[in-house]
């Protein structure tokens, strides 16, 4: 989802003053936890993995760095990548 989307979405169902709790994740959480297990991830990948976590997002799990871990070990896979990590 982009940022004009969810702005729509808001607008839509929220009136300015409702109170909400939203976490955001956006290219550069990925992009920084990638790098951080020594993975080289363009804004491009990073904006594939967010789109795949979003597909796959579960209410009752959240989304937390477990998540981001599966979704760039899963873009990997996709991509053909053999790298395997723990």
């Amino acid at each position: 989802m982009t940022v004009k989307e969810l702005i729509e979405f808001l607008n839509q169902y929220y009136k300015p003053d409702d109170v909400i709790v939203a976490p955001i994740w956006d290219v550069n959480d990925i992009i920084h936890y990638a790098g951080e297990q020594g993975i080289g991830i363009y804004k491009d990948e990073a904006e594939k993995i967010l789109r795949l976590i979003d597909r796959h997002s579960d209410c009752d799990l959240g989304i937390s760095w477990t998540t981001v871990k599966c979704a760039i070990d899963e873009y990997l896979e996709e991509r053909g990548d053999d790298e395997q990590r723990d």
